[in-house]
């Protein structure tokens, strides 16, 4: 399995309390395009790192974005608006910051938060150009402090077609992933990547995985609730 540990502090203490009363804090949705980024500067590749973002802190992603323009010329062979984070340490590496994100971090005002929807895909770990796509098989594991709760499992699939990045193939769409009910009142996701799958090989009959360093996991257009203390 490849991993992309998410290590989270608690704000709740059971599953039990998960959703809180209504009258205990003031909501707020949220929609997380990443175009707005604080001090993101629209520079080549995936050079600036993803800090706190709209309520939830970020910690081991970057903003994946193409060259000024370049989506521009159509070579992307994803469906996508620039930019979006993106999380390239795919292996379980003590050297490297894990991936992660929360709602629990000094000055934050969030005691937990409701996971909607959200949108991935996934690539080869080239972001400064276009990469190539790959099907992979991803877990999202909610998390209440240190509870675990039911997973959620989900598969992008590059269209036939589209996996390298030329003007002429055909465009993927992201993966779409609705969450459910165990997504509510949660202080944290894991994420894993179960497999990862090079398919542009699969007309001449190769199905080939691709190695832990190799792959990258990118999301876009989250969808959440946020539960604010009201002091």
């Amino acid at each position: 399995m490849i991993a992309l540990p998410y290590i989270f502090l608690a704000c709740l203490q059971g599953f039990a309390a998960a959703v809180p009363a209504g009258n205990q804090y003031r909501t707020e949705e949220v929609f997380a395009d990443y175009n707005d980024v604080p001090g993101a500067v629209p520079l080549i590749g995936d050079l600036f790192p993803i800090k706190t973002y709209k309520g939830l802190k970020y910690k081991g992603f970057t903003l994946g974005n193409s060259p000024v323009g370049l989506e521009d010329l159509n070579l992307f062979s994803i469906e996508f608006d620039a930019p979006f984070p993106i999380a390239r340490y795919l292996i379980d590496d003590l050297l490297k910051t894990p991936p992660s994100i929360n709602s629990t971090y000094p000055g934050s005002d969030i005691h937990c938060f409701d996971l909607h929807e959200l949108d991935f895909h996934c690539m080869t770990t080239t972001t400064t150009i276009p990469g190539i796509l790959i099907q992979c098989t991803l877990v999202f594991t909610p998390y209440i402090g240190n509870k675990r709760l039911p997973p959620q499992v989900a598969t992008f699939t590059p269209t036939p077609g589209s996996e390298l990045p030329l003007i002429i193939t055909p465009k993927s769409k992201q993966q779409h992933v609705k969450f459910g009910d165990q997504f509510k009142g949660i202080t944290g996701m894991v994420i894993t990547m179960e497999s990862a799958v090079l398919t542009a090989l699969a007309p001449v009959g190769l199905d080939l995985g691709v190695p832990d360093a190799l792959a990258l996991m990118a999301m876009d257009n989250l969808k959440y609730k946020l539960y604010h203390q009201i002091q």
